[in-house]
């Protein structure tokens, strides 16, 4: 027969620390003003005038990128404290 070893569970924390927990309450509102923002950047972007302006078309869209990564950040973010606590 054979065994199945045990789950290592040393060193994982079932609370969350001051900041941790403050981050993860203010974590919804921080998501809504990224993703609001990126929002804005996606609607300039379709502004005929900056269509035709190349220089500001490529600021736009490293913002756009820029901004993307960071709201996919925050929600990798905040299923990890939420890991942390349930």
């Amino acid at each position: 027969t054979k065994t199945v070893p045990k789950p290592v569970t040393k060193g994982v924390r079932k609370k969350l620390s001051f900041k941790e927990k403050y981050e993860l309450e203010h974590m919804e509102d921080t998501i809504h003003k990224a993703e609001a923002e990126l929002s804005h950047i996606k609607e300039k972007i379709q502004d005929p005038k900056v269509i035709a302006n190349p220089i500001e078309m490529k600021a736009l869209c490293e913002k756009l990128n820029g901004l993307q990564e960071k709201v996919d950040k925050l929600y990798v973010r905040w299923d990890e404290l939420e890991n942390i606590v349930s």
